[in-house]
């Protein structure tokens, strides 16, 4: 079955969107994690970060290479800490001290 170009192009797209989330939120762990205990798994999350960051890039060569543009939105907050208006960071702390 052959696949539309702007149908491939869009869900490159939506591809890289999951990879910018998943850099954001690999960055988000690694700056909360905080104690000797959490040394390796920082590590990891950093190691993590980089190989996404490297998995967005080569979608957005391959995008551009078909002639597309980058996606309108990459990376929602959860609805319910949007409208707390308390910073992400504290807030996902809380989420995961109660």
């Amino acid at each position: 079955m052959a696949v539309k170009l702007e149908t491939m192009i869009d869900l490159l797209n939506k591809d890289l969107g999951l990879e910018y989330t998943a850099i954001v939120q690999y960055a988000q762990h690694s700056g909360v994690l905080t104690g000797a205990e959490y040394g390796d798994i920082t590590k990891e999350t950093k190691i993590h970060a980089t190989e996404e960051l490297q998995h967005a890039i080569t979608l957005s060569e391959q995008i551009g290479y078909l002639g597309g543009g980058s996606p309108r939105s990459m990376y929602r907050q959860p609805k319910h800490l949007r409208t707390t208006g308390k910073c992400w960071r504290r807030t996902w702390r809380e989420s995961w001290t109660l």
